[in-house]
C-alpha cells in the first residue's frame, strides 16, 4: 500500500471519530449508491466569453449595488495577470485594479464594493474597495506578508460591521485580520489570531449570517469553524468523502448562498449541495449532487440567488460558464446586511494596550475613579497569567505589577489605613490561593502592593468586595467546588488582617 493510501485511509478514519463525537456518524438510506451516479441529474452550461485567461471570479449580487451608480450593471469580478476587474453582464470592464491576482472575494456594504485578492507578484493579501456612488477605488491595504503560501482569503462582516479576512495557507496554516471597522478600510491591517486549519487546504467561504467559516480539506471533506475573533479553534464537520458522506473525490470549491453550502467534486465532476441548520449543527441534510460532466477540470465555484433559482459560475481550464440550479422549494432571501438585529450594539471607543502575558491572560477588569478629578480614574485589571496591570481611560498602560496569577479584583474606596485613607483593590491569588491586597494612592492614583492573606479554599477563583454603611470592608471570595468565604479586613498592628466572619456553598461551579 502506498503511503498517502494509508495517509488518506487514517485521515479519514479520524474525520469520521470526530463525527462520532460531534454529530453522531449515522448511515443514512439516502446516499447516493454507486450505480447511481450515470442518472445524476445535469446542471447545463454556457461558456462565458472572455478574451483573457482568469485565474478566478466570482458572481456579484446586483440587487445590493445602487441602482444609478457606476457598477449599476456589474456581473462578476475576476483576478488574473492584468488584475481586478469588475465586468458588465456584456463582458465589459467597469474597473480595474491593475496588478497579478490569483483569488477573488468579495462583499458589498451600503457605501462599497469591498474586494480580497492575494497577489501572484508580492504573495500578499490586499484588500480594497470601489466606492458604489463614485466608482472609485480606495488606496489598497496590504496584508503583511505571511511565513506561508496563501492559498486563498476569505473576507468576513460581523455583526458589528467589522470586515475581517481569512488566510488559508499551506500545510494547514491559517490568520484572521481585521481589515475594516464601520465598513471603512484600516490604515494598517490588524493580526487578530493565527489559525490551525486542515492540511491540502485551498478553498475557504464565511458565512455572514452564522459566523460560520468553511475550509476544505480535499482528500477529508468540509470543516466549519466559529468565525467570530474570539471563539474557540473548534471545528465541525460539514461533508465529508465517502464512506463517510457522499463526496466520492475530493472537495474543492465552495459557495454559501440561502443557507446552503454548495462543493465541487472536481474528479467526481459533481457539485454537492448541503442545507445548514442556523441553530447549532452544521447539517441538516442533503439533496443529490448534480453532474458536471461538460466541464473540464472544474477548480472554484460562485452562486448568486435569483427569482428562478441559483445561478451558478465555475471555472475549469476553458475558461468560465454560467449555468441555472431551480430552487422552487428554497425561499429566494436577497441579500441580508445585519438589519434584522434587534439589540444595540455598544462598540468601545477605546482598547487597552496588550496584556504582557501571551494565550488567554486578559481576564478581570475594576474601574477606580478618583475622588476630585475624574478624567484621572484607572481600569485595574488582571493578568491571570502573571499580574495586575494599571491603565488610564485611553487604555495606555501606567503601572504593571508581575506579582502572580490574579484571576479576579474589585476596589472599595475610604479604607483608613493607620489614619491614612487610601482605597484598597483586593484580588484572587491562584498561586497561593490568597487574598491580594493593593492600595491606590487617593491623589496620584499610583497603585501599591500591601500583601497577602491566607484563605481557606484549595482552589481560589473568583473575588468580589463589599463596604457596610457602618464603613466595615468585606472581600468575598470562592472555591470552584462552589464554597464561598467572607472575611473582614481590618488593621492589626498595622497591617490589614483578614478574619472569616461567613462561609456558605451553592451547587454548581460559581466565579
Amino acid at each position: 500500500m502506498k503511503f498517502k493510501q494509508y495517509q488518506r485511509i487514517v485521515t479519514i478514519g479520524i474525520a469520521c471519530l470526530a463525527m462520532m463525537v460531534s454529530v453522531a456518524c449515522q448511515i443514512d438510506e439516502t446516499l447516493p449508491s454507486e450505480n447511481l451516479t450515470s442518472d445524476l441529474e445535469k446542471i447545463s452550461f454556457k461558456l462565458i466569453d472572455l478574451s483573457e485567461k482568469i485565474e478566478a471570479a466570482q458572481l456579484i449580487n446586483s440587487i445590493s449595488l445602487t441602482a444609478n451608480g457606476p457598477l449599476a450593471d456589474a456581473n462578476i469580478i475576476i483576478a488574473n495577470a492584468s488584475g481586478l476587474s469588475v465586468l458588465n453582464k456584456s463582458g465589459k470592464t467597469l474597473r480595474q485594479f491593475k496588478g497579478y491576482f490569483k483569488t477573488i472575494d468579495h462583499r458589498i456594504t451600503p457605501k462599497a464594493l469591498f474586494i480580497a485578492s492575494v497577489s501572484g507578484d508580492l504573495q500578499q493579501t490586499v484588500v480594497t474597495t470601489i466606492g458604489l456612488n463614485t466608482g472609485d477605488w480606495s488606496a489598497p491595504l496590504m496584508i503583511p506578508k505571511s511565513n506561508f503560501k496563501t492559498e486563498d482569503a476569505c473576507l468576513y462582516q460581523d455583526d458589528a460591521n467589522n470586515t475581517f479576512v481569512f488566510l488559508v495557507g499551506e500545510e494547514g496554516l491559517g490568520e484572521q485580520w481585521l481589515v475594516a471597522g464601520e465598513n471603512t478600510l484600516l490604515e494598517k491591517a490588524l493580526l487578530v489570531r493565527r489559525l490551525s486549519l486542515p492540511p491540502e487546504s485551498k478553498y475557504c467561504q464565511v458565512d455572514d449570517d452564522t459566523n460560520t467559516l468553511y475550509v476544505n480539506e480535499e482528500n477529508v471533506g468540509v470543516w466549519a469553524y466559529a468565525a467570530e475573533d474570539e471563539a474557540a479553534l473548534l471545528r465541525e464537520p460539514v461533508a465529508m468523502l465517502a464512506p463517510f458522506g457522499d463526496i466520492k473525490n475530493n472537495a474543492s470549491g465552495m459557495a454559501i448562498s440561502n443557507h446552503q453550502i454548495l462543493v465541487l467534486d472536481a474528479d467526481s465532476q459533481q457539485l454537492h449541495r448541503y442545507n445548514l441548520n442556523l441553530d447549532g449543527d452544521q447539517t441538516v441534510g442533503f439533496t443529490p449532487p448534480l453532474g458536471l460532466d461538460t466541464l473540464n477540470s472544474p477548480e472554484n465555484l460562485s452562486v448568486r440567488p435569483t427569482k428562478k433559482g441559483l445561478e451558478v459560475m465555475v471555472h475549469d481550464k476553458s475558461g468560465l460558464h454560467m449555468g441555472l440550479i431551480l430552487l422552487s422549494d428554497i425561499a429566494y432571501t436577497g441579500p441580508q446586511h445585519h438589519t434584522d438585529r434587534i439589540t444595540a450594539l455598544v462598540k468601545p471607543l477605546f482598547e487597552t494596550d496588550l496584556i504582557p502575558s501571551l494565550g488567554d491572560a486578559a481576564d478581570d477588569p475594576a474601574i477606580w475613579i478618583h475622588p476630585t478629578q475624574a478624567t484621572k480614574s484607572l481600569v485595574i485589571a488582571t493578568d491571570k497569567q502573571s499580574g495586575l496591570a494599571v491603565y488610564d481611560l485611553q487604555g495606555k498602560e501606567k503601572q504593571y505589577l508581575a506579582v502572580g496569577r490574579l484571576n479576579n479584583v474589585d476596589i472599595r474606596t475610604g479604607f483608613n489605613l493607620n489614619g491614612t485613607l487610601i482605597d484598597l483593590a483586593v484580588a484572587s491569588n491562584r498561586d497561593h490561593n490568597s487574598l491580594h491586597l493593593f492600595s491606590i494612592d487617593r491623589n496620584t492614583g499610583v497603585v501599591a502592593e500591601l500583601g497577602q492573606q491566607a484563605t481557606s479554599p484549595s482552589e481560589i477563583y473568583g473575588a468580589c468586595m463589599f463596604k457596610d454603611k457602618q464603613n466595615n470592608f468585606y472581600a468575598i471570595v470562592n472555591d470552584k467546588d462552589g464554597r464561598f468565604e467572607q472575611y473582614q479586613l481590618t488593621t492589626i498592628d498595622k497591617q490589614i488582617t483578614a478574619k472569616k466572619v461567613r462561609e456558605f456553598k451553592v451547587a454548581t461551579q460559581p466565579e
